[in-house]
């Protein structure tokens, strides 16, 4: 079994039925792109996910990551974070306000989302009704 981790820079295909998914996979290390294949309940551009599966040779789509087991992670870098934030990811974020509350919050935005999300309307643009939407 192989463990990769990276971000998932398009679906290529997803079945909301049985949640088959094929996506362009960029990884951390090596840097390189890759297809995964598996099945992912709610895939999304901008995700970080750690991927544990093996590599195949599909006859048409040549070499493939077929992973059994994911798990989403959460970016530790001001560009990850905007990346995560900014792709849409986040409901009421788009790239605008997530490089505001960037600025703000710094490496601490997602702690703040998740355990604080009080302070984000000290942020421009963020009421309570956003910042109760951001956390959710």
């Amino acid at each position: 079994m192989i463990t990769i981790e990276g971000t998932v820079l398009h679906i290529t295909f997803h079945n909301d039925e049985n949640h088959y998914t094929i996506a362009r996979f960029k990884t951390a290390f090596p840097r390189t792109t890759a297809t995964i294949v598996g099945y992912l309940p709610r895939p999304r551009t901008g995700e970080t996910l750690r991927l544990s599966g093996k590599w195949t040779t599909h006859p048409r789509f040549g070499q493939q990551f077929a992973f059994d087991t994911a798990s989403l992670l959460l970016p530790a870098t001001i560009d990850g974070i905007r990346g995560y934030l900014g792709s849409g990811i986040v409901p009421g974020i788009g790239p605008s306000l997530a490089e505001k509350i960037i600025h703000h919050f710094g490496e601490q935005t997602l702690a703040v989302i998740a355990e604080n999300p009080d302070q984000l309307i000290q942020v421009d643009g963020i009421g309570e009704k956003k910042a109760a939407q951001i956390h959710q």
